[in-house]
């Protein structure tokens, strides 16, 4: 943090922003919303109800164990903590809590996989030269190494879950078996099926009976999308193998009688109606990709989809949601006053928490200072923004035209887990719709006070240019710099911090 701030006065910062009195630099009243759009949302939204609060979303957990695992993700403990905590109350738990302890592990694991996957090189030239310590720490992670086209991957070790099967629900035990069988050996890879035809539709067969006997699980969603890429590759095929050879445009004999085979075999399953009727189909079209097939093909699909679920109560998810809620501010009301280059100011209070699609949304409404003498529009002085959570993410979205933030209006601004060195490749667009590839890292976490910053790093993987930006848990973003070209002058750094005496609950007292 002391390096960010020392670069934010190295380029000219000046605290004539943030005048030594009693109130805040601009007339906005922190405990007023200064646009009517608090009601409005830029993100996506579905036919799930919102819901408006004022504070934080908290999950009610009733057990006691349940609840102590809880506290432990919340202080960030490891998925190897969380490992041995399980694994040391999980013989004294009933099956919906095992199941509870379970799936707020898998959330943290899928979390911190995502970490692994982007921030560490596993490939297999390198692969002895990382050391036993990081190799072991993966381990006792919960996490293995798998071969896909000669190079090492990290997956989830469900070993771990199978070993608590007969603690766990007759669903979630099913579940993690599936899990387990993609997680060792996925069905595709690189456009290509990975798997035999075989176990292929093996995978179909098991994939179809839980959706089928639970079509209200927690997981089911997953096991759909499973089922999904596994029916699209049986219709379809992969190369070398296509369903419909790309040369003649005809199905292949090989495909259709492995299909007869399968529906002799399968009789009276869902899957074999569907084989059935695209058996039928291609007959019928002399056993080319009519549109008949496409209709019937697309039809499959939509139907598949329609048996999604919205999850309501899925506790590791929930708890996930929480431990990135302590980034933001706790209740509504929260005012923050920044100043920043050339006498730049804003003002904004966070004036809504809301859940939408079961994610948690905050709204945060303000207005820059107007330094034009009333020149400028006030609808152009104007900032409304959305920090919306979504699993481990937190996402901003932006329209503040004058507001010295981000150059785009939609980006993920933080991920779980808050490790140094976590990186991960986001594609926001402009306000020009140009697609950016930004590499996103987590380079330093300190202390201010008890609480700590997370200072943030988007790198342009296309021309270098880097914006930055500090994260205080409880407060949000408190700083940001970016390099700004005014096509007049060389490139030069622009940016903002909080004027901490200015800031907080204001009002509220």
């Amino acid at each position: 943090m002391k390096r960010f701030l020392i670069i934010l006065l190295a380029i000219g910062l000046v605290l004539t922003g943030c005048k030594k009195n009693n109130k805040p630099a601009s007339n906005t009243d922190p405990s007023v919303s200064s646009t009517n759009k608090a009601s409005e949302s830029t993100s996506d939204i579905t036919n799930e109800p919102t819901q408006d609060i004022t504070s934080a979303p908290v999950i009610e957990i009733n057990e006691k164990v349940a609840s102590e695992m809880r506290d432990m993700v919340l202080s960030d403990s490891t998925p190897q903590r969380l490992i041995e905590f399980v694994q040391n109350n999980i013989n004294d738990v009933s099956p919906d809590e095992a199941d509870k302890l379970l799936l707020i592990l898998e959330s943290v694991q899928s979390a911190w996989l995502g970490y692994y996957k982007s921030s560490v090189n596993f490939n297999s030239k390198d692969i002895t030269g990382m050391g036993t310590e990081l190799l072991t720490e993966i381990e006792k992670n919960g996490f293995k190494l798998i071969t896909i086209d000669n190079v090492k991957v990290p997956a989830i070790n469900y070993d771990i879950y199978l070993n608590s099967g007969s603690f766990l629900s007759d669903w979630f035990t099913q579940y993690i078996e599936i899990a387990n069988i993609e997680s060792n050996k996925p069905a595709v890879c690189n456009g290509n099926l990975n798997i035999s035809y075989e176990e292929l539709e093996n995978r179909i067969l098991i994939a179809s009976e839980f959706i089928k006997k639970y079509p209200q699980a927690i997981r089911i969603n997953e096991v759909i999308s499973c089922y999904e890429d596994y029916l699209f590759t049986y219709f379809y095929g992969y190369e070398p193998e296509p369903v419909f050879n790309t040369n003649t445009g005809k199905a292949t004999k090989e495909h259709i009688e492995r299909y007869k085979e399968f529906v002799k075999k399968n009789a009276g399953t869902v899957v074999s109606e569907y084989v059935t009727e695209y058996i039928n189909l291609i007959e019928k079209g002399d056993y080319s990709l009519t549109e008949e097939i496409m209709n019937f093909l697309e039809e499959t699909f939509s139907k598949l989809n329609d048996k999604r679920i919205y999850v309501e109560k899925d506790i590791g998810r929930q708890i996930m949601a929480e431990r990135m809620e302590k980034l933001l501010p706790e209740r509504t009301g929260f005012f923050w006053r920044c100043f920043g280059f050339a006498e730049y100011g804003h003002d904004a209070v966070l004036s809504s928490i809301r859940i939408e699609d079961g994610n948690p949304v905050y709204v945060v409404t303000g207005q820059v200072d107007d330094a034009s003498g009333g020149e400028i529009p006030k609808e152009h002085l104007l900032i409304y923004l959305q920090y919306r959570i979504e699993s481990n993410i937190l996402k901003q979205s932006k329209e503040a035209p004058l507001m010295m933030d981000s150059d785009f209006d939609n980006i993920e601004l933080i991920r779980y887990p808050f490790v140094v060195g976590h990186k991960w490749n986001q594609s926001p667009i402009d306000g020009n719709g140009k697609l950016y590839s930004i590499e996103t890292e987590i380079i330093s976490a300190t202390k201010e006070g008890e609480e700590s910053v997370y200072e943030v790093e988007y790198r342009d993987m296309s021309n270098g240019k880097v914006e930055s930006r500090l994260i205080q848990v409880g407060k949000g973003t408190i700083g940001f710099t970016k390099l700004y070209d005014d096509n007049e002058n060389d490139p030069f750094l622009i940016g903002y911090t909080i004027y901490e005496e200015q800031s907080g609950y204001v009002n509220h007292e």
